[in-house]
């Protein structure tokens, strides 16, 4: 059955917009491949080109989802806002715990300013830079010192995730 022997409903027309969204999201795999198949020419024009192709393909794709799925919450529980006549029965969806995700990253992000406080011979940047005020090397000091500040901004940073 080709597409012009298919009947004309909202369902129809719901499967072929999803369709329309799958070849868009096939072309923008295309699109990256091609991009980074001409990364390495260092072509400014080419990486112009690649990056505007991609990026609108990924707007018109994302701009087609949010009218699919508007197109899904205009027809839940009602049906009378469709020619059909068609009423989408609405469901129940859970929410996940994105308490869990908060508490992942942040033990994630300690994790890796644990692994930047390390320094030669496994001592910390903060003992390292001890031991060379105790040696007298105050350049070298006063940088360490920096770099452990930093690092101690890192430590102590909390991420909040937007609910």
């Amino acid at each position: 059955m080709s597409t012009e022997d298919k009947p004309d409903n909202y369902i129809q027309e719901r499967l072929d917009a999803l369709s329309d969204i799958d070849f868009k999201i096939v072309s923008l795999l295309e699109n990256f491949s091609s991009f980074f198949e001409t990364f390495p020419n260092k072509d400014k024009d080419q990486f112009v080109n690649g990056s505007k192709q991609i990026f609108d393909t990924l707007s018109k794709v994302a701009i087609d989802l949010r009218k699919e799925v508007k197109h899904l919450d205009d027809n839940i529980g009602v049906y009378d806002k469709n020619k059909d006549g068609i009423m989408i029965l609405p469901i129940n969806v859970d929410q996940k715990n994105g308490e869990l995700g908060k508490l992942k990253l942040n033990s994630e992000l300690k994790e890796l300013a644990g692994l930047l406080n390390k320094g030669e011979n496994g001592s910390t940047l903060k003992e390292e830079a001890d031991s060379r005020n105790e040696s007298g090397d105050s350049e070298k000091a006063i940088e360490s010192r920096e770099d452990t500040h930093e690092e101690n901004i890192i430590q102590n940073q909390d991420v909040e995730m937007a609910d």
